[in-house]
């Protein structure tokens, strides 16, 4: 087979990969992971190998640190893995002149040109102390916040270049992401704090179009359409307009939760009354430093199958005047309570004031996980105004009532099977990246719906599918590999 032909067989395929990993910041100030867009902003997602791209050592910067210091690197999933063999990440580091290639901290470390930390050289994974149940750290859950490992820097010895190390989190399929670090001698003074830059405001218009699309997803549609931010330099909060094409638009507050970068905390959840998936946003903000205002977008689809494209850009040179949005709808028309549902505190969808004119869309789907019931549908499965409820819609056979959550079968509308009391929800949020909108539905979409695959759509408008992009995904992959079988 001719080499052209091989090229062109391989890059037919190389587009339906899902880039499923990506590192998370962490810490005070964060430390910049080599292919982030800024040491408080998270990596693009990627399957582009161990370090996540192919970027030299220091492209994002280097943090000094000293023999014994702990440092916590995080990273994350946007899709629902389960595998009990590929979906763990170990530690691995690779000090001078092997920081350059990133195959050599595949599995192996290709012929011991990396280390691979053991558990008692974790000192904590996700909080807990490490050891050999929770490390290698099990990835098989998506989570937003990524899953974090703490590990203290060992003493290398050598000149400043052989000092300089890199540090990464690689799983199964040697996906990962790599952090760079300057290790001082071990007999060297503390460096000296870094100067912290003057604050600088992220206002500004971002354009969503292709040019930024990352197109991260197999069969993902690019975000079209604008996000006018509002900040002042210094200030803590920004407030966001989100104005998406085919979608309401939206008002929102960013905070810094690390210092130079503003995010929605909890995620967005994007979604309309239209026939599109639910789809968990990451939006996050961080501080050009390149340019005297202005950010760096970052949108991540944290769910665990994407239906739409992440963004990555810059604010375009056009500003757009910033007009408050009206209210977004309680509830689509159409929209029916699931009959007699209650989350585990015996209260009805009337009690859930926190998700009244879209609130719900800021909290994510984890904040309501914590009230699930007995079926662990909650209240974005069961209420309308959380996003849930079920709606009459076509099928390719003929019109049934659909459910989301946990229903066997479609469910008729009746009465509530009794009053309920008012509850305003305000306990805190926990986040942790679940798939997104597909929490509580374990097994949900597999009832009422002749064996077609469905995906969850806001009001409970599951929309049958031609086909499931996972499940194609993993169709082609085959196929690429049996092509590239051929190709050796």
């Amino acid at each position: 087979m001719s080499q052209a032909i091989k090229i062109a067989i391989i890059a037919a395929f190389a587009h339906i990969v899902e880039g499923h990993v990506r590192a998370i910041p962490t810490g005070a100030n964060g430390f910049g992971c080599r292919e982030c867009n800024g040491k408080a902003s998270p990596g693009p997602f990627s399957v582009n190998g161990a370090l996540g791209g192919n970027k030299a050592f220091g492209a994002n910067g280097a943090a000094k640190v000293t023999p014994g210091q702990e440092v916590e690197l995080a990273i994350g999933y946007n899709g629902g893995h389960q595998s009990a063999t590929l979906n763990y990440f170990y530690v691995r580091y690779a000090c001078g002149a092997a920081t350059a290639n990133k195959a050599n901290f595949n599995k192996g470390c290709n012929g011991n040109t990396c280390t691979q930390l053991t558990a008692n050289q974790i000192t904590q994974v996700d909080g807990q102390a490490a050891n050999n149940n929770n490390y290698p750290v099990d990835a098989t859950q998506s989570r937003r916040s990524g899953y974090k490992v703490k590990f203290k820097i060992p003493t290398i010895q050598g000149t400043p270049e052989q000092r300089k190390c890199t540090f990464a989190l690689v799983e199964g399929r040697n996906w990962g992401a790599g952090w760079d670090f300057e290790i001082q001698a071990a007999n060297a003074p503390t460096p000296a704090p870094t100067t912290t830059p003057p604050p600088k405001s992220i206002k500004g218009t971002y354009t969503l179009n292709e040019a930024g699309c990352q197109k991260d997803a197999p069969n993902c549609v690019c975000l079209q359409g604008k996000i006018v931010v509002k900040h002042t330099a210094g200030a803590n909060t920004a407030t966001a307009l989100l104005d998406i094409t085919n979608y309401p638009k939206h008002e929102i507050t960013l905070k810094e939760k690390i210092k130079g970068a503003w995010s929605a905390d909890g995620g967005y959840v994007l979604a309309n009354c239209g026939p599109q998936a639910d789809n968990d946003l990451d939006i996050n903000i961080a501080s050009d430093q390149q340019a005297a205002s202005g950010g760096i977008l970052n949108i991540g689809v944290v769910t665990q199958t994407p239906t739409v494209c992440g963004s990555i850009m810059k604010p375009s040179s056009q500003a757009d005047t910033y007009a408050t949005p009206q209210p977004i709808p309680t509830q689509c028309a159409g929209c029916q309570d699931i009959v007699g549902w209650e989350d585990n505190g015996k209260e009805g969808c009337t009690a859930y004031k926190s998700c009244l004119n879209g609130a719900w869309r800021t909290k994510g789907i984890d904040h309501y996980k914590k009230y699930a019931d007995s079926q662990g549908r909650t209240a974005r499965d069961g209420c309308c105004r959380c996003g849930g409820g079920t709606r009459q819609v076509a099928t390719t056979t003929k019109a049934k009532p659909v459910t989301t959550g946990n229903q066997a079968k479609p469910v008729t509308t009746g009465n509530q099977a009794k009053p309920v009391t008012t509850r305003n929800q305000a306990k805190p949020v926990t986040t942790r990246n679940n798939g997104g909108n597909n929490g509580g539905n374990n097994g949900g979409n597999n009832g009422g719906n002749n064996g077609g695959t469905t995906r969850r759509s806001m009001f409970g408008n599951d929309v049958a599918m031609a086909d499931d992009a996972q499940t194609t995904a993993i169709a082609f992959g085959t196929l690429l590999t049996a092509c590239t079988a051929m190709l050796i």
